[in-house]
């Protein structure tokens, strides 16, 4: 026998949900309730709607009286206990303690250097022949002369050779925009080498920043900031990218295109040197400005903005594993896998970038440890080189940093560290971080040591909160850090498991529900147990973890949220796919048709084609994350010919097997055929799954 008050509300909505008049009261007595009417006698199981209102009354402050339906529009959940199950009383031991500092050894011994788009002895040539001037030299043209002469024209000055040169006069406009940033060394590297060629007074630079409309003069230069056209016939070189790669390029290309034509109208000519190709100016900027390009440029093709974007979200995906993303080391991982330079401002300016500043970029926590995840999905060989690089780039920078980098990246990415003994050496510091930082040897670490570690728990992904190796050392100094604060929620997975027992004996802890929250009391505080007894909890560090449970917990809410089983499900189960459920029609042979459905839950996944994949057609990219936040119900087959004729009343397939899919039917007949199952089974709500719907379907 069940004492009364350690009956469940789930118990009761499932005793209220039973219809059966026999079963009902024996359930009633079993939990210590009465079935009771309207007066308040015990009587009737007809009152069975009276009782579920009165339930409803007190969670929402109203009271009803409709029938057994209103049981499904409870908005508050029932939960009840489904099943125990026994974690492990030995937690993980402590390592030993590690006294001498954890040194990064093997680190690379030189800088890393910054690669140019193309360097001056490759540029310089293609600058030249786009901006020579045409000056006499110092040889005479005798061709010329002869020819005058023979005309019987006098000569008042001999006509000279002419040769190519810099020009006389030189305008350098230096867009400073922030979506730039990973090519202002290329600028000013071309700014300082035509500063070299040009004399002062031949020279007059300037530059554009975010926000402004016209360019202005540097304050350490000469003359006012305002910008001033040059004179007629001068030469302006403008070093950015006129717009082409920002996110509102057509209101940036319509600015740079008006320069253009005041220059056009003033009498000079325009040139600009873009890190993006010619597919990606319009029309206005090409008629007036002459293009130059850094890198040699492909032959245009359709559909190469969209291209360009599918490498951008490539290229930020192969640098997700590192913490800050200097320009430098953006463009070493580039360059290795091979993509477009106009992918680097597109990652720079990617909704990802948590911080683009000039010195490093850093992504967003979140977004990062998904794209790591999708990281060591790339070719191993991928991987080998963009660690490389980035370990490259990390041997000048605080040894923290790379131990972070290595610790974070996922399971399957560590085959390729260059390294692979520098995941153990990385969990060795955190080791010997979280010995100290508990105060087991050493001194305590600093404040800005304490902070760096806040930072890295928002930073460092579940696969390294888990992990056997190095996720008891994380979660045990978190713990030591935080228990006493009653504000701090971890966003990561914690393992109770983790961390040792204390000193005290076996906590016992009482939980109850209390409208639609699970409260937690230790039996030996004092407090009111007001709610819904749910069980007692035994706990040796006091520690107890809530998290959503999987596969046959949640078919259970999904059927019992509602206090019974949707009505168009005649069985339903779970294997190891998960939930399923099915309904049944019968054909006028008498035969039944049975179709299972599968139970879909939320989720993300990359929609698209990725680029380069064999057989890509150019509209299935880009790829984009697509998040499903609804879980849905899918037919585990394709439409068969026997429940398409059970439904309709005719097969209209050409290769006819009861089995196998129906064919040869149109948008319109399966509408209709839709809307006929519909009415047969109220509340299944049938409707074709949208694109998204099945190819997320599909990869799960």
């Amino acid at each position: 026998m069940i004492a009364k008050g350690t009956c469940g509300r789930a118990d009761l909505l499932r005793a209220m949900a039973c219809s059966d008049p026999v079963l009902l009261p024996a359930m009633a007595e079993l939990l210590g309730y009465e079935v009771l009417d309207d007066a308040g006698s015990a009587k009737s199981v007809q009152v069975i709607s009276q009782t579920s209102t009165s339930l409803n009354a007190s969670t929402e402050g109203t009271s009803s009286s409709t029938g057994v339906q209103d049981v499904q529009q409870f908005p508050v959940p029932f939960w009840r206990l489904n099943r125990y199950q026994t974690v492990s009383e030995t937690p993980p031991t402590e390592p030993s303690l590690i006294a001498e500092p954890v040194e990064w050894e093997n680190a690379p011994k030189t800088l890393p250097i910054h690669h140019y788009l193309a360097p001056w002895r490759q540029l310089q040539p293609r600058l030249r022949v786009a901006i020579a001037d045409h000056q006499p030299g110092g040889g005479h043209d005798w061709e010329r002369i002869i020819h005058r002469l023979g005309q019987g024209r006098l000569l008042r000055r001999l006509p000279r050779l002419h040769r190519k040169g810099w020009g006389r006069t030189i305008q350098i406009i230096e867009d400073r925009s922030t979506r730039l940033v990973p090519y202002w060394r290329d600028q000013a590297m071309v700014r300082r080498a035509l500063q070299r060629l040009f004399p002062d007074y031949a020279l007059d630079y300037f530059y554009l920043q975010d926000g402004d409309i016209l360019p202005r003069r540097p304050l350490s230069a000469k003359g006012s900031q305002r910008y001033t056209l040059p004179l007629q016939g001068s030469l302006v070189l403008v070093l950015g990218d006129l717009g082409t790669l920002a996110n509102e390029s057509r209101a940036i290309q319509r600015l740079w295109a008006g320069l253009g034509c005041r220059l056009g109208e003033a009498g000079c000519r325009a040139l600009a040197l873009l890190p993006t190709t010619q597919s990606q100016a319009s029309v206005s900027l090409r008629r007036h400005y002459e293009l130059i390009f850094w890198e040699r440029p492909p032959r245009d093709k359709v559909g190469a903005a969209e291209a360009l974007n599918q490498q951008s979200e490539r290229l930020l995906r192969l640098v997700s594993p590192a913490l800050r993303i200097e320009p430098g080391l953006l463009r070493a991982v580039r360059r290795a896998a091979g993509l477009d330079a106009g992918a680097e401002a597109l990652v720079w300016q990617h909704p990802a970038v948590d911080s683009n500043h000039s010195v490093a970029a850093t992504l967003d926590p979140r977004v990062a440890k998904n794209l790591r995840t999708d990281f060591a999905k790339e070719p191993l060989s991928v991987q080998r080189s963009v660690l490389h690089c980035l370990r490259h780039w990390r041997a000048h920078l605080a040894k923290d940093i790379w131990f972070e980098e290595v610790v974070s990246l996922h399971p399957q990415a560590r085959k390729a560290l260059p390294d692979p003994g520098e995941f153990e050496l990385a969990c060795r510091f955190y080791d010997q971080f979280s010995q100290q930082g508990r105060g087991l040897q050493g001194e305590l670490p600093s404040f800005a040591r304490i902070a760096w570690f806040a930072r890295s728990t928002r930073r460092l992904p579940d696969s390294t909160w888990s992990d056997h190796r190095i996720g008891p050392a994380l979660q045990r100094l978190e713990d030591h850090l935080y228990r006493d604060s009653n504000d701090y929620h971890p966003d990561h997975s914690f393992d109770p498991s983790f961390i040792p027992p204390g000193n005290e004996s076996v906590h016992q802890i009482i939980l109850h529900q209390q409208g639609d929250s699970l409260c937690f009391r230790h039996q030996d505080e004092t407090g009111a147990d007001n709610g819904s007894l749910m069980g007692t909890l035994q706990s040796r560090n006091g520690m107890i973890q809530v998290q959503l449970a999987t596969h046959e917990p949640l078919a259970e809410w999904i059927f019992w949220r509602s206090g019974r089983q949707p009505g168009w499900v005649d069985r339903w189960g779970f294997d190891e796919y998960g939930a399923w459920a099915t309904f049944s029609l019968t054909q006028t042979s008498g035969e039944q048709i049975t179709q299972r459905m599968r139970w879909i839950g939320t989720g993300k996944y990359h929609m698209g084609s990725p680029l380069g994949e064999e057989g890509r057609f150019d509209s299935e990219g880009p790829q984009h994350i697509v998040t499903l936040t609804q879980g849905y119900w899918l037919f585990d087959t394709q439409v068969t010919q026997a429940l398409w004729q059970a439904v309709m009343g005719a097969n209209p397939s050409r290769f006819k097997s009861p089995d196998r899919p129906v064919e040869s039917v149109s948008w319109e007949d399966c509408e209709v055929f839709l809307d006929k199952l519909n009415l047969r089974f109220p509340g299944l709500d049938l409707e074709l799954p949208s694109e998204s719907q099945w190819e997320y379907a599909c990869r799960a």
